[in-house]
């Protein structure tokens, strides 16, 4: 099969992107520093910080699991910028808000940023385990380039390049003759 060669660019931009984020990732975890895309958890002392509160009224739901709440139901606040979301703190069904922010700093709405804590790092060899990964990535990333060039490739010499050129223009000639008539 023959790819056209937008397409090889295309492919060649998305598999360096690839690699470019790779590579961050990789020297981040090799320098210890937490990664660009690893969220953040909330602080413990802002998760025991929440309080539950009392339904008072009809009409409020749980934004995780869209549940109404009951009357005199216990619930949690997320003190929000704009708005003011609800969460069961766990319920059967439910995994409730805390868990959530065991895993994240925000809102899982509107994405208001809550105090938060960096991840702590186990220090597991850290030289071997992430050497090992960054060499097992780099092959892959290698191979996956060497099947794309390889065999979706052809290299055109310039005679081919003139006789597609004459084809192109000859098709386009026809197609303008017929829409004339």
């Amino acid at each position: 099969m023959e790819l056209p060669r937008e397409n090889f660019n295309l492919i060649s931009f998305i598999l360096n992107g690839i690699t470019n984020e790779l590579n961050n990732e990789l020297n981040n975890e090799l320098n210890g520093e937490p990664s660009v895309n690893e969220p953040k958890r909330a602080s413990n002392d802002f998760i025991d910080s929440l309080e539950e509160i009392e339904i008072k009224e009809e009409g409020k739901t749980c934004s995780i699991c869209l549940e109404d709440f009951k009357i005199g139901e216990k619930c949690i606040e997320l003190p929000c910028k704009d708005h003011k979301h609800l969460f069961h703190n766990e319920k059967e069904g439910c995994m409730g808000i805390k868990k959530w922010l065991e895993k994240s700093n925000t809102c899982p709405i509107c994405r208001t940023e809550f105090p938060h804590e960096e991840r702590i790092r186990e220090n597991e060899d850290n030289g071997g385990n992430v050497q090992r990964n960054i060499l097992e990535i780099d092959d892959r990333m290698r191979q996956l380039m060497g099947n794309i060039l390889t065999n979706n490739i052809r290299i055109l010499s310039p005679q081919e390049v003139i006789e597609m050129e004459e084809q192109r223009q000859l098709e386009e000639a026809i197609q303008a003759s017929l829409e004339e008539q």
